[in-house]
């Protein structure tokens, strides 16, 4: 085509159509609204998207969430139906994903931005599960997605940890999207956690790296080691966080919590 100057305009021409047809797909699959008297609904997904951590949580005795594609899926196991969550049409994809304690919120990191696309900001929302609606959308300018983020153990508050090359933590009171602390890691993070007994207390973990942090009466957030550099502690969970990992069974739940007391002391 490089030597007809008509052919290549007319693959020009063929490439921008497509490109705004699939812009204008995207958009009618995140709201499910009706646009030039076309309606695309999503009815079921395969699959999970596996570059997620902790990609996959119980919301309920018999609703699991995870990612899937551009999108979150809700999937009841009994009666094996799905749903979804409705995106902004901003979103391009999931970076990270968090359930509340309280079974009720999830947190999303989103991407926003195309590869290469150096705009800098930084974005997580907040959805109410059972609704299946968006109830605030934070953003902090940052040259990296957020890649970790959790609840503290109340529900209130939301923690975000972006990527390279700053490694910015970012402490929400999400309800009013205000950011009330932020601080550098100064390495590469993988995980970052939530003291579930203390909303002042966090946990920042990576290769050979992992740091408590304290949120101070000034809203400062201060690092301390935890355990010596030398050791791989990429994968710390506080204990009470194992209890997610599972169904919400109230029997399950207060065996396993008699047994971290025992442990404990």
């Amino acid at each position: 085509d490089g030597g007809n100057p008509g052919k290549a305009k007319a693959r020009k021409e063929l490439d921008a159509t497509q490109a705004e047809a699939d812009r204008r797909a995207a958009a009618l699959l995140g709201t499910g609204k009706q646009q030039d008297g076309c309606k695309l609904v999503l009815q079921h997904a395969f699959g999970v998207h596996g570059f997620v951590r902790d990609n996959l949580a119980f919301v309920s005795e018999q609703m699991v969430i995870h990612p899937v594609g551009q999108h979150i899926a809700l999937y009841n196991i009994e009666r094996q139906q799905m749903h979804f969550l409705a995106k902004g049409r901003n979103v391009r994809g999931v970076t990270a994903m968090a359930v509340a304690p309280n079974l009720k919120l999830v947190a999303l990191c989103e991407r926003t931005r195309e590869e290469g696309d150096g705009t800098g900001t930084a974005q997580v929302s907040v959805y109410h599960v059972p609704m299946r609606k968006r109830m605030r959308t934070m953003t902090f300018a940052t040259p990296g997605e957020f890649v970790s983020c959790c609840f503290t153990g109340d529900s209130k508050f939301l923690v975000t940890m972006a990527g390279e090359p700053e490694f910015n933590i970012v402490y929400w009171k999400w309800d009013t999207e205000k950011a009330l602390a932020t601080a550098r890691a100064q390495s590469k993070v993988t995980r970052l956690r939530a003291n579930p007994a203390d909303n002042s207390q966090l946990t920042t973990s990576g290769p050979m790296y992992l740091r408590m942090w304290r949120l101070g009466s000034d809203f400062s957030l201060k690092a301390s080691a935890l355990l010596p550099g030398k050791k791989e502690q990429e994968n710390f969970n506080w204990l009470d966080e194992v209890l997610r990992l599972l169904p919400p069974d109230p029997v399950v739940r207060r065996r396993l919590q008699s047994i971290m007391v025992g442990y404990r002391m």
